[in-house]
């Protein structure tokens, strides 16, 4: 699974016609429970000066918003070609809380880790959409001060680890892997000045430096062959692309996203599935299947010694494989299906959703090849009788 695109056929599909899994929330196996509760959650201000109530949440909050177990490492050799990220800049600890983030969480997290789980969905977005009409609603940028140098975290209801750190671990795995292509789609900033977009932007280009395909290609062209041709590994997309003229940055409004905010995994099928049988999809757009389920408070509430992980996610996972089990790859078929634990077994069937994702694609082929047999028949037929 670490060298699938290589072994590809597909080699001159482009992106939006392969089948590609994709990791929900994918660093969120570092989230830190000694770690303030992080600005992406609308009441994390008065969550963190209250003691009694805060630590009593954090520990809610980690088994909840946990979407990730793997470190990106393990999901990237088992199929994970898109990351989803949320990140925020952190310069100090928020009143009554002085712990320390713990940076090199990640380094020990393993597949082994238990007790885990959350997830925010993002809402239906149409491809109508422009970046600076969604940003409002997942970015928060915090006004203008002079404050020390800014650090970029992970975040996904708590802090987790250094965004940068863990973004080192895909680069390193793509220097091995050369013929594997990753998407990185950065879905959400908070407590974001101006200078810090900037200083991000530039740090992420100078850490996948001759690996990121620039944005003044067309989709349409960008295919695995024409990606291996130039040495590029990375499609970087940048919710606020508009603040810095980053040529190597896609606006994130290039993502057509399907998604729905439930609990009821049939109803997340119904939604997919609508989406996925409308006609008219538009070419040149990654189309993402946001495959989650979400919980409300008042759910969480009532299941406070569960998790996402126990409660919602294999529910998710095994209605999404009996779903995807009669879908092929293709350009008006699937593309990213990105979900929570998504290269772990996690269904009733102790399947691997990463595997079933990409399995679609080797399907489309045999689809094909059953076609050209079938056509070179009918030829041979019609010679024949003539």
């Amino acid at each position: 699974m670490e060298n699938w695109m290589g072994n590809l056929q597909y080699r001159y599909s482009p992106l939006y016609g392969i089948a590609i899994p994709g990791s929900h929330g994918a660093f969120s196996y570092s989230l830190d429970k000694g770690s303030p509760i992080s600005p992406d959650l609308p009441c994390h201000s008065l969550l963190n000066k209250i003691p009694l109530v805060r630590g009593v949440a954090k520990h809610v909050i980690y088994r909840w918003y946990r979407t990730q177990t793997l470190t990106v490492k393990e999901q990237l050799h088992l199929g994970v070609r898109y990351l989803q990220i949320r990140t925020a800049v952190r310069r100090q600890q928020p009143s009554g809380d002085d712990t320390p983030v713990n940076n090199n969480r990640a380094s020990y997290l393993s597949s082994t880790t238990l007790g885990l789980p959350s997830s925010q969905s993002s809402t239906d977005r149409r491809s109508s959409q422009s970046a600076a009409s969604i940003a409002p609603s997942s970015v928060s940028v915090a006004p203008s001060t002079t404050a020390p140098p800014s650090e970029f975290f992970v975040v996904n209801g708590l802090y987790g680890g250094d965004l940068l750190t863990l973004l080192r671990e895909v680069r390193d795995f793509l220097q091995r892997h050369s013929k594997e292509v990753v998407i990185l789609d950065f879905d959400g900033f908070y407590d974001f000045e101006l200078s810090d977009h900037h200083k991000l932007q530039h740090k992420l280009v100078d850490l996948f430096s001759g690996m990121i395909c620039p944005s003044d290609e067309d989709l349409e062209d960008v295919t695995l062959s024409f990606l291996w041709s130039r040495r590029y590994s990375v499609l970087l997309f940048y919710r606020y692309r508009n603040l810095l003229n980053q040529p190597l940055l896609w606006p994130t409004d290039r993502i057509i996203r399907c998604g729905i905010e439930t609990r009821k995994p049939e109803k997340l099928v119904r939604h997919l599935e609508q989406q996925y049988a409308a006609t008219g999809r538009p070419d040149n757009f990654l189309f993402v299947n946001e495959a989650v389920l979400t919980s409300r408070p008042g759910f969480v509430l009532r299941h406070l010694c569960r998790s996402l992980r126990s409660r919602l996610a294999p529910k998710a996972n095994a209605a999404l494989a009996k779903w995807l089990s009669d879908k092929t790859a293709g350009e008006q078929e699937i593309n990213v299906v990105c979900a929570d634990f998504v290269a772990e077994m996690t269904s009733p069937k102790r399947r691997v959703l990463a595997r079933d994702v990409v399995a679609l694609n080797e399907k489309r082929a045999s689809l094909q090849r059953t076609i050209r047999a079938l056509s070179m028949h009918l030829e041979q037929d019609e010679t024949t009788a003539v």
